[in-house]
């Protein structure tokens, strides 16, 4: 049985490649639940699956960054607003 957060593959789905999916709860002895990293039409329950030996893990470089980072600055100036015309008018 696949602990808790670990990754695992549902070789019955695609003729092309496993899917994979990430354990969220144990149901029973021999069922998970488990949320899929990408459309799951067509997966039918009792679908053969097996661990993977560790969690999703996903590489993040500077091209997805980037957009979280401009968030956050967006998100900095905001507050900085409020201080200003707390300070201003208060």
């Amino acid at each position: 049985m696949p602990a808790v957060d670990e990754a695992i593959a549902i070789a019955a789905w695609n003729l092309d490649r496993p899917l994979v999916a990430e354990v969220q709860q144990h149901l029973d002895s021999t069922t998970v639940r488990a949320v899929a990293l990408e459309n799951a039409a067509g997966l039918k329950r009792g679908a053969s699956a097996g661990p993977l030996g560790a969690r999703i893990r996903v590489l993040v470089g500077e091209t997805v960054l980037r957009p979280f980072r401009a968030l956050r600055i967006i998100a900095r100036a905001d507050r900085l607003k409020d201080r200003i015309l707390d300070e201003l008018y208060g």
